[in-house]
Order: C-alpha cells, then sequence, then structure tokens
C-alpha cells in the first residue's frame, strides 16, 4: 500500500513537472510571436520614416523660382490702314507652376482672353485699319512660382505604351495636321535618334533651322503648308 502509493506521489509529481514544463514552453512560444511581431511593425514603421525621408530628400533638392513676368508685344512698325491681330499664350497653373495676378493692357484696341478645351488660355488683340501704328502695344504682366520637375521613376522604355494623358497631346489637329508627308519628315530628321527626347529635341532643332515667317503671304491654307516640306 505505501509502495503504491509512493508510486502514485511520484508520478503525480511527474505530471506536475510536465504541466509546469508546457507552460512555460507555451509561454516561451507566445513571448517569441509577440517579439516577431513587435519586430516585423518595426520594419515596417522604418521603411514608411525611410520613405518620408526620401520623399522630403527629394523635396529639398527641387528648386523653386519665383517673381513676376512682363511682356510687352510692339505691333507699331505695320503701317497705317491694315487690320493687325495679335495671339499670346498666356501661362496658367498647374501641378508644378502657380499663376497668379494676370494683367493686360492692350490700349483702345479690342482685347480678349479665350480658353480651348484644353484649358489653354490665349490673349487675342486685334487693332482696326484705322489705329495709329504707335498704339499697337500690348502688355501682359504676371506673378509665377515654378517648382522645378524632378521624376526619376520615369525611365523611357521603347515596349512600353504611352500614358494616355500623353497620347491626347500627339493628336492631330486643325493648326496641327497630320498626313504621310509630316510622317516621312519627322521619320527623316529623326533618323539615327533612338530615345523620345532625341527625336523631339531633333524635331526642334529642324524647326529652328528651316521655319520662317513670311510676312508677305496673306493666307495660308493647309494644303500649301506642305510645300513647306
Amino acid at each position: 500500500m505505501k509502495k503504491s502509493l509512493k508510486v502514485m506521489l511520484l508520478l503525480g509529481t511527474v505530471g506536475m513537472l510536465m504541466a509546469a514544463c508546457g507552460n512555460k514552453a507555451a509561454s516561451n512560444v507566445e513571448t517569441s510571436a509577440k517579439g516577431t511581431e513587435k519586430s516585423t511593425e518595426s520594419v515596417a514603421a522604418t521603411e514608411k520614416s525611410s520613405e518620408k525621408e526620401t520623399e522630403k530628400a527629394e523635396a529639398s533638392e527641387k528648386k523653386v523660382v519665383e517673381g513676376a513676368v512682363n511682356n510687352t508685344v510692339d505691333l507699331s512698325k505695320y503701317e497705317k490702314g491694315k487690320k493687325v491681330r495679335l495671339w499670346i499664350p498666356v501661362p496658367q497653373s498647374s501641378e508644378y507652376q502657380t499663376v497668379e495676378d494676370v494683367k493686360y493692357d492692350a490700349g483702345n484696341a479690342k482685347a480678349e482672353m479665350n480658353t480651348d478645351d484644353w484649358g489653354n488660355q490665349m490673349l487675342y488683340v486685334e487693332w482696326d485699319e484705322n489705329a495709329e501704328p504707335a498704339d499697337r502695344v500690348v502688355k501682359l504682366d504676371l506673378q509665377v512660382k515654378r517648382e522645378e520637375i524632378v521624376s526619376p521613376e520615369l525611365k523611357e522604355d521603347e515596349k512600353a505604351e504611352l500614358p494616355e494623358d500623353v497620347k491626347k497631346y500627339l493628336e492631330p489637329s486643325k493648326n496641327l495636321p497630320l498626313n504621310d508627308q509630316v510622317k516621312n519628315k519627322a521619320a527623316e530628321v529623326t533618323e539615327g535618334k533612338t530615345s523620345d527626347l532625341e527625336k523631339a529635341r531633333a524635331i526642334y532643332d529642324w524647326v529652328i533651322a528651316n521655319m520662317n515667317r513670311d510676312e508677305s503671304v496673306k493666307r495660308l491654307l493647309v494644303r500649301e503648308m506642305f510645300v513647306l516640306f
């Protein structure tokens, strides 16, 4: 009997020790899991902090220019007795620039600010045949603040499709017709160029070198424009 009691006491003691060890092990596992969660949260917080620091660094590197822009257009050289018309593109606010306090002075001439479907503004001024040549002067003043556009994430990829907000600027219009003559000339001018930037620069340089305004031409029809090419 005593021997049986000793055995039972021994088994009970062993069971208690095993339960205690099991609880301790479970506690260790739980503590380890919590420690892993805290470690993961710490890494995520570090990544967010790094992203914010990078954004701040990029923002601090951007150059900001602000001030007054004053434009004066003098068309007094045109002799009296002719109707003279003028169109001046007006800068507008965007994500990277703020345009404020736009003012113009066209004297007694007909003047109006027009906006097209794209949101572009144009100052239109017209002097009739009786206007004095010396009065054909227009002043356009505005305040502007411009932020440098820094987009290191933009990388040219010939296989990538152009974004929709870029495609619209490549569509033809009444003032920018597009046909085979224009396409062929563009292909000729950009021959050997690989990137879009190089091609755009080549076309720009060609226009500067070859296009001149002929004031003796009264009106140039679209079909006559292609003679220039």
